[in-house]
């Protein structure tokens, strides 16, 4: 972790005026190149304050979690927090502001980070959890949630790995934009949040379903819209919808087909039937438990386990020179239109 002392306004992800923050290493890294070298920004490297496990536990203590993005890690939190709350205590979560509506109904306070120096002196306890899954990835039936309830010390019986709640209001919207029908429906994610786990052949995958007669819901699309799109395709993308907009669309759906991100875990916590496709990282392990399919990419190589820090892929690896995952291009997509069958089964 780094103190950060900005002294005049930068552009980072997001404008950030002058004040003192705490930033983990490589978001620390990130703002002194933002800086340009002009003095804006200077570093103070600093130890992650340790925790009481106990007292984090005890009503009226006031926490702050500091997990800065990741959907899907939110997704898993959630329980826990819910579990502290019920326990009287006051549980705030600083992130990224894009990540923050996951939280919604789960936590009392959300607070933006960068972490400044006047907003953690607010809280009892504070704790880290960056790096706590890409440090060291999930193996066998080590779900990444009971890693995070491991730290976090919640009691047992563990909560289930994935917790979200859709409004009524939300619903309530979401069903009149998309009248049903007699046709089963199908939610793709395109892509997430990095190349590294997205699925090469999606834009083939999504033709194929489309064929086959189902209703299809596109969300997540990072990279720009698949061209073209049938105009009986509901694309949140194109319509400029929220993420909790586009996940009240997805619980109208029968089953979700995603890339190893966010609504893998949305379909758990919805449960709604998901077929995963996995490739730096373990399908048996991230979706133990899961209603659905885990698909695990073709290769020798995976899961390789690559948090894209820096680069993408390994850069000595055929991915880098792909630029996509081989392993998750080698599954056919005949295979994963049977397995979204077998699902919706």
């Amino acid at each position: 972790m780094h103190l950060a002392q900005v002294l005049s306004p930068i552009s980072w992800t997001h404008k950030l005026d002058p004040g003192k923050y705490a930033v983990e290493d490589h978001n620390a890294a990130e703002m002194l190149w933002a800086s340009r070298g002009f003095g804006e920004v200077r570093l103070e490297a600093s130890q992650i304050p340790a925790f009481d496990r106990e007292r984090i536990w005890k009503a009226g203590t006031r926490v702050l979690v500091v997990r800065v993005g990741g959907f899907g890690d939110l997704l898993w939190l959630n329980p826990i927090y819910a579990r502290m709350r019920e326990a009287g205590v006051y549980v705030g979560h600083s992130c990224f502001a894009r990540y923050a509506d996951i939280l919604d109904g789960f936590v009392d306070e959300w607070v933006p980070y960068p972490l400044r120096h006047e907003d953690s002196s607010r809280f009892d306890e504070i704790v880290w959890l960056e790096n706590a899954i890409e440090g060291r990835a999930c193996l066998g039936t080590e779900h990444p949630a009971t890693r995070l309830a491991a730290i976090l010390n919640c009691p047992l019986p563990l909560p289930p790995a994935a917790a979200y709640r859709i409004t009524t209001e939300e619903m309530k919207i979401a069903g009149p934009a998309w009248p049903r029908t007699l046709k089963p429906r199908v939610c793709v994610q395109l892509g997430s949040s990095g190349a590294t786990k997205d699925y090469p052949r999606m834009p083939e995958l999504l033709a194929k379903i489309h064929e086959a007669g189902f209703e299809v819901l596109i969300v997540g699309n990072p990279r720009g819209p698949v061209e073209p799109v049938p105009d009986d395709i509901f694309d949140c993308s194109q319509r400029n919808l929220t993420i909790r907009q586009s996940i009240a669309m997805a619980a109208l759906c029968d089953a979700i087909i995603a890339p190893d991100s966010v609504f893998v875990h949305v379909g758990h916590a919805l449960g709604i039937p998901v077929v995963g496709l996995f490739g730096p990282f373990s399908a048996p392990t991230y979706m133990h438990g899961y209603k659905g399919v885990a698909m695990q990419g073709r290769g020798k190589c995976s899961p390789c386990s690559w948090h894209p820090r820096g680069t993408a892929f390994p850069p000595e690896g055929p991915c880098a020179k792909s630029g996509y995952c081989n392993a998750l291009a080698n599954i056919p997509v005949k295979d994963v239109l049977f397995m979204l069958k077998q699902a919706l089964k």
